[in-house]
């Protein structure tokens, strides 16, 4: 009975059309975006399976981590207005990041939240990388302005 209803959608429903309108829906609200999403809960699982129990403190800046950097990933995109077309969605409309990438970049307070976040995932992700950079920055911006 229920293989009889799935068959019958076809004559029912513009199938094609509602998946080509849904996808288009996705390209353009997320852009590439659903790219950095994957790739977010990617790391998580592979995260989640490297740190069973041992170096929570690791575990959890690592889990943490992620979600900053892959918004400060979606924000980079929705800067970018490239000249590429994909599944029909002209993506000079609507930046690489989608709608929702250009909402993370658009004025000054997302601007500065957007570059926390990306500050905030260098020190989760980097800590001893991100406290040295912090340390000698003084130092180089001396050197270079003398």
């Amino acid at each position: 009975m229920l293989a009889a209803a799935v068959a019958a959608l076809p004559w029912f429903f513009d199938v094609v059309g509602i998946a080509t309108d849904v996808r288009t829906w996705l390209i353009e609200t997320f852009g590439l975006g659903l790219v950095i999403v994957a790739a977010v809960l990617l790391a998580w699982a592979v995260t989640a399976w490297l740190y069973k129990g041992e170096e929570r403190l690791r575990f959890w800046r690592r889990i943490l981590g992620y979600p900053f950097l892959g918004l400060f990933a979606w924000g980079a995109l929705g800067l970018n207005s490239a000249d590429w077309t994909v599944a029909g969605v002209a993506l000079r409309d609507v930046t690489l990041g989608g709608e929702i990438g250009h909402a993370i970049v658009t004025g000054w307070v997302n601007v500065l939240v957007w570059i926390a976040s990306g500050a905030v995932a260098l020190a989760l992700l980097a800590p001893h990388s991100s406290l040295m950079a912090l340390r000698y920055s003084g130092r180089g911006i001396a050197y270079a302005w003398a």
